[in-house]
């Protein structure tokens, strides 16, 4: 890979121009020697591909910190146009040092340790390591599960979420409050079905 797909679409359009200082290839890879790099210093910034309002996926990331206890977005499906503010946005990432699923409407939450808001327990991701992320976003059916290397994430699993007609899947770093990131992303792959973590 020596350039990004043309599938890919950058958002937030207004700094589209400026996609360069946020989104580059990286000579570190999961399974080559190429991976997607994000530097996340701006409020979003996050690469997008059209889906249906039903999809499966998998990707790998890791990044430069452990897990933080500020509130970010690694991965979202949206209803929108692909922009951070318009339609729903039902959003993978971190906070309070774990990982979490969060709405942007109503910003409705849920944790992975169940719920408490402290730093402890739930899904911890640690710095410079790989992971395995798996989804399935059912918008019709108001379903979203998360799993982690090969795990379910049970906490993280809705069934009252929705209805949601999806138009994209998007994947990168948007930055709420806490401090900037750094992500790498690798062997994305959506489909109809369950893909796991294999090649």
């Amino acid at each position: 890979m020596d350039s990004l797909p043309s599938e890919l679409q950058f958002f937030p359009e207004y700094l589209r121009d400026r996609i360069g200082n946020f989104v580059t290839l990286d000579s570190t890879g999961h399974s080559g020697t190429r991976s997607i790099k994000v530097s996340g210093t701006d409020f979003s910034q996050m690469l997008a591909v059209p889906v249906p309002s039903e999809f499966w996926g998998r990707v790998y990331f890791k990044s430069d910190t452990d897990i933080q206890s500020g509130h970010n977005t690694y991965v979202a499906a949206v209803s929108g146009t692909g922009d951070p503010n318009d339609g729903e946005h039902v959003r993978i990432g971190e906070h309070q040092c774990q990982l979490e699923l969060n709405r942007r409407s109503d910003d409705a939450e849920k944790l992975s340790n169940g719920g408490t808001y402290e730093c402890s327990g739930g899904v911890k991701l640690v710095a410079n390591t790989w992971y395995c992320l798996e989804f399935y976003y059912n918008g019709p059916g108001r379903e979203v599960r998360v799993f982690v290397d090969d795990t379910e994430v049970d906490a993280l699993h809705v069934t009252d979420w929705g209805p949601y007609d999806y138009k994209f899947f998007k994947f990168g770093f948007e930055k709420y409050h806490g401090g900037a990131k750094t992500m790498w992303y690798d062997d994305l792959a959506l489909g109809t079905e369950r893909i796991g973590c294999g090649p």
